[in-house]
């Protein structure tokens, strides 16, 4: 059996020296009232042990109706007239038990909107970029020819949006250089 013997000496390893310098340290966690956790966050709502209410940023459901069927609907959704206008700021795939889709669009009026897909907003939606100003007008109804449940009819208009116009919605101007399809 051979033996292996170590050929590099071991060598004692000094601790380096910590020159006596100034750090800078965390200062001590100040504690917050609700009214200044509230302040600081934004809050609508904070309990007095400070938990903050989180509500959806999507806002209320479009109806393209001035009446409401029933109401739940009428509690839901917000009927604002036949056109919408605001910036696109995305969509949300998969809702519910159908998988729905609702555009959402901020705008000065009214804040965050969430707009129902439907086959004929699908197909002009693909066109539209995030962060473009977007305008859906709803044209009416119409009923197959087949025969069938109405639907509703929609003109789709974009264009870029200005940087006055992000910033009076608080939203950051997307730089101009950027492709968007990498954004």
């Amino acid at each position: 059996m051979i033996e292996e013997k170590n050929t590099v000496e071991e060598s004692k390893l000094e601790e380096p020296k910590l020159e006596e310098s100034t750090v800078k340290t965390a200062e001590p966690k100040k504690e917050m009232t609700v009214d200044e956790v509230a302040a600081a966050t934004g809050a609508t709502e904070v309990d007095p042990d400070g938990w903050e209410k989180v509500d959806s940023d999507m806002g209320k459901t479009i109806r393209w109706t001035e009446t409401a069927k029933d109401d739940k609907e009428a509690e839901k959704t917000i009927y604002i007239g036949p056109e919408v206008a605001g910036l696109y700021t995305g969509k949300r795939e998969n809702i519910g038990e159908n998988n729905a889709t609702i555009y959402q669009i901020k705008n000065l009026e009214q804040g965050a909107l969430g707009v129902w897909d439907t086959t004929v907003l699908r197909d002009k939606m693909k066109r539209i970029w995030e962060g473009n100003e977007i305008r859906i007008v709803c044209k009416g109804t119409q009923k197959p020819l087949s025969g069938g449940k109405a639907y509703f009819l929609f003109d789709v208009y974009q264009r870029p949006a200005s940087k006055e116009f992000l910033e009076l919605l608080g939203e950051k101007p997307v730089d101009d250089n950027v492709d968007p399809d990498f954004v």
